[in-house]
Parts: C-alpha cells; sequence; structure tokens
C-alpha cells in the first residue's frame, strides 16, 4: 500500500500470488546484471521434511503491468542446456496414438474426444529437455505429459496443465483409477491457459522443472529415477500438440 509501513499493511486482505511450488525451498534472489534471479533447493525426497537436496535451475522473475511477476528460466542457461535433438532429429519415428482419435502428422499430434488420452513420443526421459506447444480445448480438463509410465507406479508421473483447476501440477496415480499423490502444484492466472500455450519439461534422475509460457514455473522430487522412461503426450479432451520435440542436456 502506497505510503504504508509493512506493519501497517493488511496483508490478510491481499489476494495471494505464487512464484513456484512448494518443491522450490528456502529460495534466494539476486541481481544479474539487469536481471532478477532466484533459485532454491530441491529436496532431497519426494516426501518428509529432509534438508538439502539439489539446486533448482534459476529463474527470472520479471514485473508485469498490473504488478504481478512472471518467472521463466533464465534465457542463457535454457540455452546452454539444450543439448542434440534427440527427436524428431534424422528419425523416421513418429508420435503414435494410443487411443482412437489421434491425428499425427510430423511433430504435430491432436486429440478429439473426452476420455483420457495418450500418445507416445520416440524419445525416453534420461536428462531429456522436451518442449511442445499445446492448445486445449474450453472444456478439456487438463493435458501435458505422461513421463515413466512403464516404471513409476507403474503408472507414472503426470506433468500437466490443469485448465479447470487453474493449476500447474506434478503428480502421480498411485492406483490407475485416481488414487493421487501430489508432489507440487502451482495456481495459475484466469485465462493463462487458454490458447497456445508453449511448455518446456526438464527431467534429469528424479526431479522435474516446468516452465510454461514465460509466466510459471514449477520443479518437484519424484519418488522414481526417471532416466530410461518412456514419454506420453497426455489429455482428457480435445486438444492439439504442435512443435514438439526432445533433446538431449548439455552438461
Amino acid at each position: 500500500d502506497a505510503g504504508a509501513s509493512v506493519d501497517d499493511v493488511d496483508w490478510a486482505s491481499k489476494t495471494p500470488h505464487y512464484i513456484d511450488g512448494e518443491d522450490i525451498a528456502a529460495a534466494q534472489v539476486y541481481k544479474a546484471g539487469s536481471r532478477t534471479l532466484f533459485l532454491g533447493w530441491i529436496p532431497q525426497n519426494a516426501t518428509g521434511d529432509n534438508w538439502g537436496g539439489h539446486l533448482s535451475l534459476p529463474r527470472e522473475i520479471t514485473s508485469l503491468s498490473d504488478g504481478t511477476l512472471s518467472v521463466k528460466l533464465a534465457t542463457d542457461v535454457g540455452l546452454a542446456l539444450r543439448g542434440t535433438e534427440l527427436w524428431p532429429g534424422s528419425s523416421a519415428a513418429s508420435i503414435t496414438g494410443q487411443n482412437s482419435g489421434w491425428t499425427v502428422s510430423g511433430t504435430t499430434a491432436s486429440f478429439s474426444g473426452t476420455a483420457f488420452a495418450t500418445a507416445a513420443v520416440p524419445a525416453s526421459t534420461t536428462s531429456t529437455d522436451m518442449r511442445f506447444t499445446v492448445n486445449m480445448a474450453t472444456a478439456t480438463d487438463r493435458a501435458g505429459l505422461l513421463i515413466a509410465e512403464s516404471q513409476a507406479g507403474p503408472y507414472g508421473i503426470e506433468v500437466t496443465l490443469d485448465k479447470q483447476n487453474g493449476l500447474l501440477r506434478l503428480r502421480s496415480d498411485r492406483t490407475g483409477s485416481g488414487g493421487w499423490q501430489e508432489y507440487a502444484t502451482t495456481p495459475v492466472r484466469s485465462g493463462d491457459l487458454s490458447g497456445d500455450v508453449p511448455v518446456r519439461v526438464i527431467t534429469e534422475g528424479d526431479m522435474v522443472e516446468l516452465f510454461v509460457g514465460d509466466r510459471y514455473s514449477l520443479a518437484a522430487r519424484v519418488p522414481f529415477d526417471l532416466d530410461g522412461g518412456n514419454i506420453r503426450l497426455l489429455t482428457t479432451g480435445d486438444a492439439t500438440f504442435t512443435n514438439v520435440a526432445a533433446f538431449e542436456l548439455n552438461r
């Protein structure tokens, strides 16, 4: 509030906003030239309170015209991380719909229907940098990736944009019928998951970092080593995935 000291502000009356999820611990903000960056610990374990872990990738924070903040992977770090294109590259393999209703052409895959549906991408999550743009229909609940379906859970890890609840989610289904284990979530502003939404997902070992539209990020430790896991596009209704590609991480 203009002119008010920090002790005089009625913080309980304010609308909360979020920079990331609960798996960015003890985050620190610092200046890098003209940029404001922050990073924190990704905890040692997917659950529990053990201290330490690995440092997250640095996020760049910018102020929007309404005073809220946007978050993106620091541009120079994002460029340095992206290595050899694993798919499509020179591969002749194609995205394969695992349900009827998929239409695939090159790096574009569209699903038409109302059921949970997946499509296999010919790449794995061994230190992988995944890129795509997704456009969900108004009634579609969520869309994103299902990774390590074969070994994790065994129902895999969902990395999704939950349009109906206005959330980014990292979670797994322990039972195959909605026995959800949540690893991290962060709210998004109304309308920010509409239209074409660029998505980047980086995996290494048992860590996942999600970056959406240069506006949001979400990191989590999961209880499974994801190396060698398969990658599926996931949707629960009409959705189109474009510009799908997978890269290895430079180290």
